[in-house]
């Protein structure tokens, strides 16, 4: 198109004055609207911002996915523990299903009870026995210490 008003300008020159009025009143209208330069240049300026727009929309769209990412994480950590949760609920119900009910516990509890003070009753009988037995011992230790004084002693009076 720009050829295309080179040419026209200089047929308008070479044909004179008179026509070259008449030839720019025709030709005025086409050169106020958009020369091709000028649309080129927004057309241009008009993809610039596409695609600026276009780069925004691509770094919302890499944060976006970013956040996705991150989000589907922590439903897979909440999911496994809740997965966890459910577990240790379930295992605590057949715990408390297979458990020994209070009254069960307070009998089996007696019963230890009472073991324990009989086998504590037959440790005292037997420690007191064995302390009998130990005095027993002394006594005789002592008795065999005053028989072996007395059989020193008279020798060393005889002496």
């Amino acid at each position: 198109m720009t050829t295309r008003l080179i040419l026209i300008l200089c047929t308008l020159a070479a044909a004179g004055c008179a026509g070259s009025r008449h030839a720019a009143v025709k030709i005025a209208p086409r050169i106020d609207a958009l020369t091709p330069l000028e649309e080129h240049r927004r057309t241009l300026t008009a993809l610039k911002e596409q695609q600026q727009h276009g780069e925004s929309l691509k770094a919302q769209l890499v944060k976006a996915c970013a956040e996705l990412a991150d989000a589907n994480e922590r439903l897979a950590q909440e999911q496994h523990l809740r997965q966890e949760a459910e577990l240790a609920l379930h295992a605590a119900k057949l715990q408390l299903e297979t458990s020994p009910t209070s009254p069960q516990i307070v009998e089996s509890l007696r019963t230890a009870l009472e073991q324990s003070k009989t086998e504590l009753a037959a440790a005292r009988e037997e420690i007191k026995a064995r302390r009998e037995e130990l005095l027993k011992l002394i006594v005789e230790q002592q008795n065999w210490n005053k028989y072996v004084l007395d059989k020193i002693r008279p020798r060393s009076r005889l002496q």
